[in-house]
């Protein structure tokens, strides 16, 4: 053995530790708590393509109820009154109001109030447009009590306002009564949309 040479020394040195490396692997004594074993390796690939298909549903949903929020403002969107500035709005409510009303026959129509509503309740849209609720109470006179509700119907029927009647309240045109007509009170909520075309 004393013709090898000090290349071919290491060399068998370097497989002899290679073959050690390899036979303590064998034996499980690297093995460390770090690396799962394949039952727990396969337990852990299974969670994880679990939560995908949980992810990948829960996206398929919010897709779905995005493309519904979008229907649901597509029909809106035209009903919506525009104003330029929140302080606008509700003049612009009252034109639309009286002009809803006047369509439906009422042709005098008397604002008691009209109001912004809160600050908290305004909602930001996709184009950076903000809507803003407001509160509208009117009051107008009908010749008979049988045409009362007409001017009511006509507000939640009208294709340019996406409005709702909250409260009324009529006097006059009892059976008791001489009234010549019947007075109506109409509390009104409806949303503007601002930076819109409106006044």
């Amino acid at each position: 053995m004393s013709g090898m040479s000090p290349r071919r020394w290491a060399l068998l040195g370097l497989l002899l530790v290679l073959g050690i490396a390899v036979a303590v692997d064998r034996g499980g004594l690297f093995t460390s708590d770090a690396s799962p074993d394949p039952a727990q390796r396969y337990a852990l690939v299974q969670a994880q393509l679990a939560q995908q298909d949980e992810l990948l549903a829960s996206a398929a949903r919010l897709r779905d109820e995005v493309e519904a929020l979008r229907d649901v403002w597509a029909d809106l969107r035209p009903r919506l009154i525009e104003a330029r500035t929140a302080e606008l709005a509700p003049a612009s409510v009252r034109d639309r109001v009286r002009a809803v009303l006047n369509r439906a026959g009422v042709a005098r129509v008397r604002v008691l109030s009209e109001e912004v509503r809160s600050a908290s309740d305004t909602a930001q849209t996709s184009s950076g447009s903000t809507v803003v609720p407001v509160r509208i109470r009117v009051s107008f006179d009908v010749p008979d009590s049988e045409l009362v509700y007409a001017p009511i119907d006509a507000i939640d029927a009208a294709s340019d306002i996406h409005a709702r009647v909250v409260g009324v309240s009529i006097r006059g045109g009892g059976l008791n009564e001489a009234a010549a007509s019947v007075t109506v009170t109409l509390t009104i909520d409806t949303v503007v949309l601002i930076g819109g075309e409106g006044p």
